[in-house]
Order: structure tokens, then C-alpha cells, then sequence
């Protein structure tokens, strides 16, 4: 697959076309640390895609913590524990595996290793945010097409992410307790027949003997 394929195909998989000359961004965020002397639209970025990486770490992490932010009941510790198991490398490795954009960088002659691969996707995001010209919006497009609905916020509707199921009232989760205890106690009382007729049968058998 030549180059302008797998260039279009990453922007395919994001969801955001770039605007800058050249895609110099998303050309930038392709390359390894090996790709240093290859000279991309003009300039030559001297540590591969990992400047753009941490540029796209910092702000995947704003766009997490807007979701955080926004439920009122959620903790420090809930932040800890969503950073961990959204924003960890092993997920994002998982993210880059699955929609394919560890192929895209083929186009530049090295295949990302697995520890990598986070390095990739987080490049990626911050190449949309230099070309959108720092626009939040587009970032959060991106990320929700990579798979990140659930922690990302959408802000013309102030509703969370669409693959977010609603939250159950209380007065549903007090419907189903109620259901869940009647259920029990049907089982209950149905094997206290059960063990009732049994024991009749043992009776009547042993009378008849």
C-alpha cells in the first residue's frame, strides 16, 4: 500500500482530515525514534513521533479529566483509577492493535514495537491537536472514533460518551432488589416442597414395605 493510502487510512480510522500542507503532523506522528534522519515536509524532528506523543498524552489526559470532572460524585481515586485503565500504555497498545493503526506506520519502514505502540496512538491525537489548530473538539472526535466514548464528554449535549449505558435510578434498582428477593424466595420455598413430597414418598414406601 503506497503512502497516501496509509496516510488516508489513518484518517479514516480517527475520523478528522488534515488540514496543515503535506499532513506534515500525521507524517510526524508515523515515525519512530529510528526515522531520525528522514526529513519530514522540510524539518527533521529529531525524536521520532515522541515529541508529538507527549503532546497527545497531555492532552488525552484533559479530555479524560473533563469526563471525571463531570460526574459530581466521582473521587480522586476514581481519577487514578480511570487514568490507569484508560490512559495506561497496555491499553493504548490494545486500542492501536485494534483498529489497525500499528500497520500505518509501515509507511515510513519500521513496525512499532508493543511497548511502542502507545507512543503511536498518543502521537497521533496530538498531531490532531497542532493541525486543528489546538481545537479540543477535534480531539474529542478522534478519540471517540478510536474507542473512547465512554470517558469523553460530548459538549453540545453535555451527555457522556454513547456507548455509556444510562445510569439506573434508584427507584429501578429498588424494583429489581425487590424482584431479585421474591425470586429467592420462591426458589425457596419451592425445594421446601420438593424435600416435603420426598420425605412423604420415603414414608409411604417404608409403611407399604
Amino acid at each position: 500500500m503506497e503512502q497516501s493510502k496509509q496516510l488516508n487510512q489513518v484518517e479514516t480510522i480517527i475520523a478528522y482530515r488534515f488540514s496543515k500542507p503535506d499532513k506534515a503532523y500525521l507524517k510526524e506522528a508515523l515515525r519512530t525514534f529510528k526515522d531520525d534522519q528522514s526529513p519530514v515536509a522540510g524539518h527533521r524532528a529529531k525524536d521520532g513521533n515522541r515529541k508529538l506523543a507527549i503532546i497527545g498524552d497531555a492532552i488525552m489526559a484533559v479530555v479524560v479529566a473533563e469526563y471525571w470532572y463531570s460526574d459530581k460524585d466521582s473521587s480522586i481515586r476514581d481519577w487514578a483509577a480511570m487514568h490507569h485503565n484508560r490512559l495506561s500504555n497496555h491499553y493504548l497498545r490494545s486500542i492501536v492493535l485494534r483498529t489497525g493503526l500499528d500497520f500505518c506506520v509501515k509507511c515510513h519502514g519500521h513496525q512499532p514495537s508493543k511497548d511502542k505502540a502507545g507512543t503511536l496512538l498518543e502521537a497521533v491525537i496530538g498531531a490532531v491537536y497542532l493541525d486543528s489548530d489546538c481545537n479540543l473538539s477535534a480531539v474529542r472526535n478522534a478519540m471517540v472514533a478510536l474507542g473512547f466514548a465512554e470517558v469523553v464528554v460530548d459538549k453540545k449535549t453535555g451527555i457522556y460518551g454513547k456507548t455509556v449505558s444510562k445510569p439506573v435510578s434508584s427507584t429501578n434498582r429498588q424494583t429489581t432488589q425487590k424482584k431479585r428477593v421474591q425470586t429467592k424466595q420462591k426458589t425457596k420455598k419451592k425445594n421446601q416442597r420438593k424435600k416435603k413430597n420426598k420425605k412423604k414418598k420415603k414414608t409411604a414406601t417404608a409403611e407399604h414395605a
